[in-house]
């Protein structure tokens, strides 16, 4: 009666949460009554089940950080593709200029000009007819006493002016031949370019010295310019003394302006004068056109 009357007080003293009773009780009877080791195992079983629920917590991160992870490598793929886009779209751009290169160059011509009293003169021109007309800029030629054309192949003849415009920095010689096999330049019309358009002027820059091909420097058409009362094609591709006369094209390969010059002077500075860089003139081909008929 005893032994029941002191294990009722434990068990009560275990509900009422005496630890210090609850450890020795279940000393003393080995393991405690089956009442004792239920709470145990209960116990055990909220700490598994902690540890479950924490497991899973740190799963759902790992599965946010995959998820993130996932993102971030289809971005990298998509960053990845538009960059072979733009690759492929500049190899593109410069196989066009390439293929404008292969196509225009053999009917760009070089001039040398006899200006009397031992001056020499020089510009650039596109061969227009396969009977040898040439398109150059009136500044290049007018006065001359006798001029020379040099073809690509290195080939030298003489040549005659044909016309020139009254208003305009437009002329027109003739190669003196018999061919009528003259490489031909595709001329096209200043109404469709468009500003941002990819453009390549073409010509034979000074010195005398520079020798050999053609210089092809490709730009942009920047803007259409009202200049000293005359519409031109401003570009920002080189355009050098000796490219006077050479054909600016578009990347068809056709002919949409005469290169001119460069801007006028900005400033002068300890007698140096200062031309804006990047800034050139091309006069539209479509100011050339009412001349042509003159030379068919």
């Amino acid at each position: 009666l005893l032994q029941g009357i002191s294990g009722y007080y434990a068990r009560r003293h275990i509900v009422l949460g005496n630890n210090e009773v609850f450890a020795n009780v279940f000393r003393q009877q080995g393991g405690g009554s089956p009442f004792l080791r239920f709470i145990s195992d209960k116990g055990n079983l909220s700490g598994l089940e902690g540890n479950i629920s924490t497991l899973e917590g740190n799963l759902s991160g790992l599965e946010g950080n995959f998820s993130s992870l996932e993102n971030g490598f289809s971005t990298l793929q998509e960053n990845v593709s538009g960059l072979e886009d733009d690759i492929s779209t500049l190899e593109a751009r410069d196989r066009a200029i390439m293929d404008v290169v292969a196509m225009v160059e053999p009917s760009v011509v070089q001039i040398f000009v006899d200006l009397g009293g031992g001056d020499i003169g020089a510009g650039s021109g596109a061969i227009i007819t396969s009977s040898g007309h040439v398109l150059t800029n009136r500044h290049v030629v007018d006065g001359a006493f006798a001029m020379i054309v040099i073809l690509m192949d290195g080939t030298v003849y003489d040549a005659t002016l044909t016309a020139l415009h009254n208003t305009r920095d437009i002329a027109i010689i003739e190669i003196v031949s018999s061919r009528t096999d003259f490489p031909a330049a595709v001329l096209g019309s200043s109404a469709d370019v468009t500003v941002g358009e990819t453009v390549v002027a073409i010509g034979f820059p000074y010195p005398f010295t520079i020798e050999g091909p053609a210089t092809f420097t490709a730009g942009i058409v920047s803007a259409f310019r009202t200049d000293l009362g005359f519409d031109y094609i401003q570009t920002d591709a080189a355009v050098n003394p000796g490219n006077s006369g050479g054909p600016l094209v578009n990347l068809k390969g056709e002919v949409i302006g005469i290169n001119t010059r460069g801007a006028l002077v900005l400033a002068v500075v300890d007698e140096a004068r200062i031309f804006p860089a990047g800034l050139n003139y091309a006069i539209p081909i479509d100011a050339v056109l009412p001349i042509l008929p003159e030379v068919q």
